[in-house]
């Protein structure tokens, strides 16, 4: 299952991937995001490809690991992520493309595997719930970026 959001934020393309990529920005527009933990403290700050980390996210009160691992980093262009759950694989890219001074478009591209037959199904049925769940962060994401304006 494949899903693609594109908006137009009306912030600068560096400005847009630093909110994207920067653990300390994400938690300023992502709800769910509570944190990622890096095997080392210098794995948090180079962003090459091929860093692993766990990421935690919080929905209500129940909080989820994540294994993940940085794909693809082309700032401020283009970045990659990986991660691997009992439900399956899970790959988000998100681009970044300068339209005007500080005017971006920003296009999210999340293609879930199922691990199986079973979360396939449960993918079908229930796949627009990650849809709309990605949406309203991507909401608060432009939200963020222009009060910073």
């Amino acid at each position: 299952m494949k899903y693609t959001i594109e908006m137009v934020i009306n912030a600068s393309q560096e400005d847009v991937f630093a909110a994207i990529n920067e653990d300390d920005q994400i938690k300023e527009w992502n709800s769910i995001f509570v944190e990622n933990r890096y095997e080392s403290e210098e794995d948090r700050y180079t962003y090459k490809p091929g860093t692993k980390y766990t990421s935690i996210t919080k929905v209500g009160k129940k909080e989820y690991a994540f294994e993940a691992v940085l794909l693809e980093y082309e700032a401020p262009y283009r970045t990659t992520v990986q991660s691997v759950t009992k439900e399956g694989i899970s790959t988000a890219t998100y681009v970044c493309e300068p339209l005007a001074a500080n005017r971006t478009r920003v296009v999210l591209d999340f293609e879930v595997e199922p691990s199986n037959f079973y979360y396939k199904i449960m993918i079908k049925l229930f796949g627009w719930i990650t849809k709309g769940i990605y949406m309203e962060q991507f909401e608060s994401l432009k939200e963020y970026l222009e009060s910073l304006y």
